[in-house]
């Protein structure tokens, strides 16, 4: 019996949105998904504590151990957070069901075909790409003293507005900063994806991780390449290979592969 890993996917997520309304409410200490206290120690969002740092000119060791804490999770379990995790994934994703849902199948159908014509045509950023602007915002960070990759963040934009209505019952004027990520889905393949310095710096610590990867069986494999046509990142599970630093660990390739063919391996030689 094959585990439907959409059906605890979607659980974890809510839960993690959960979350952080019992921070909003007082109930957990959490600051939305900025940093979660355990004890003594302050899991703290990688992005985040790199902007701190960089903005103060110097390291913040309170943060320290719960930064390190965090980079050692994403070493032994990959970009997991991205797909099961991050509210701004979550969200976005049933944002696009509704649309699809109350918009008439035939504007639909049209607005599907237009964004993928102007992606034809645009350049499309990769991981490479992501990685040069994330640093290049640190650049910038240390330069004007400011931690501006936080103020349009989808991840920290999400986070700060369900805090602000659920204790002030208002919304904050940086909601509007999520036209960015909807305009990353017209323009890229990936939508925001293809440039979230968060994910990039995930991806580059779990360029270094084995643990929990999908394995294709080749004797059952049929080619059939429908794993990658759901792949979020348009991975080749089929092929033997998985590039680690891309792969978020939905396990949609799982889910859909209909010969079983493809399993998840604690641990992963490749």
């Amino acid at each position: 019996m094959t585990l439907n890993y959409a059906f605890f996917r979607k659980g974890v997520g809510i839960i993690s949105l959960l979350i952080i309304i019992a921070g909003a409410l007082g109930a957990v200490n959490v600051a939305g998904c900025c940093t979660l206290s355990l004890g003594f120690l302050r899991l703290v969002c990688p992005v985040g504590f790199l902007e701190i740092c960089l903005a103060d000119h110097r390291v913040n060791m309170l943060l320290l151990p719960g930064f390190l804490s965090v980079v050692l999770i994403i070493f032994m379990g990959g970009r997991f957070f991205c797909s099961w995790l991050c509210p701004a994934s979550i969200m976005g994703r049933q944002f696009i069901r509704a649309a699809e849902k109350l918009c008439p199948g035939s504007l639909c159908i049209f607005f599907k075909k237009w964004t993928k014509k102007i992606q034809k045509y645009m350049p499309q950023p990769d991981y490479k790409d992501a990685l040069a602007l994330a640093f290049g915002s640190f650049v910038g960070i240390w330069i004007f003293r400011y931690p501006f990759i936080s103020t349009f963040c989808p991840l920290g934009v999400l986070s700060r507005n369900i805090i602000e209505f659920l204790t002030h019952f208002r919304l904050r004027y940086d909601l509007i900063f999520l036209v960015i990520p909807g305009l990353a889905a017209i323009f890229w393949i990936k939508g925001w994806k293809s440039v979230c310095p968060l994910g990039a710096l995930r991806g580059m610590v779990s360029n270094y991780n084995h643990t929990m990867v999908p394995v294709v069986d080749p004797d059952l494999c049929n080619n059939c390449r429908k794993c990658e046509k759901q792949c979020p990142e348009k991975l080749t599970p089929y092929s033997g290979t998985l590039d680690l630093k891309l792969c978020h660990k939905c396990f949609k390739c799982i889910d859909t592969c209909p010969c079983n063919a493809v399993k998840l391996t604690i641990f992963s030689n490749n």
